[in-house]
């Protein structure tokens, strides 16, 4: 199972106690079906990125990329 895989897992809305196991048979069966050879450069590439790729752990750091978000908005129209 890749990172992004569990990513998805662990924050899938869709992923319910009902549905779980049945959820992580069939990610199981892909992840043992799928061999190192199989996994295409971009694939790869794709998971370095999204390794990289910033989650906020906190709420306070949702807020300040909002935050920044806007100034950089309101600066791009200033400089227009």
């Amino acid at each position: 199972m890749t990172v992004k895989e569990l990513f998805n897992f662990i924050t899938g809305p869709t992923i319910t106690d009902n549905n779980r196991d049945a959820y992580l048979d069939k990610m199981s069966e892909k992840a043992a079906a799928r061999t190192l050879e199989e996994v295409t450069a971009q694939e790869q590439i794709d998971e370095e990125v999204f390794k990289k790729a910033f989650i906020p752990k906190r709420l306070t750091e949702v807020c300040k990329i909002v935050y920044e978000y806007k100034c950089q908005s309101i600066f791009s129209i200033c400089s227009i």
